[in-house]
């Protein structure tokens, strides 16, 4: 996990922070406020996107936005932003407001998770080092 804002401590950190999320399934974006648009957010994810990896299958970016303040033209502008480069990226895209209460029925997103899942390829068994199969999804 990463705040925004360690990407810009030094190059090397942004460099190894961008390699990993390039190379992620799954992305979470979670901002707290939507006080502002997000413009160094979706400049990362723009960065994200000309260096991505081919992939059989989409990867996934999730997307959780705001508090209880009501930016509805800044969470507009965030999902519109952030459903662009997830397709650029070859990611499906899902998202939330986080209003009170959102995340006591996570419904959505094991929903989600599910089908995610189930598209990607099960990797071969591996063994564990006492010998026992291990399968990698």
């Amino acid at each position: 996990m990463w705040k925004l804002d360690s990407l810009a401590t030094s190059a090397a950190i942004r460099n190894m922070v961008t390699r990993e999320a390039i190379k992620a399934d799954i992305l979470l974006i979670a901002v707290s406020s939507l006080n502002y648009c997000q413009h160094e957010l979706m400049e990362w994810l723009a960065t994200l996107a000309a260096d991505r990896v081919e992939r059989q299958n989409p990867g996934l970016l999730i997307g959780l936005f705001g508090g209880e303040d009501n930016h509805n033209s800044e969470l507009d502008w965030t999902v519109k932003q952030c459903r662009k480069r997830a397709r650029s990226m070859n990611r499906d895209f899902l998202w939330r407001g986080m209003d009170a209460g959102v995340m006591s029925d996570h419904a959505w997103l094991k929903e989600n998770l599910e089908c995610f899942l189930a598209r990607k390829p099960l990797m071969p068994e591996k063994m564990l080092p006492d010998g026992r199969p291990f399968a990698v999804a």
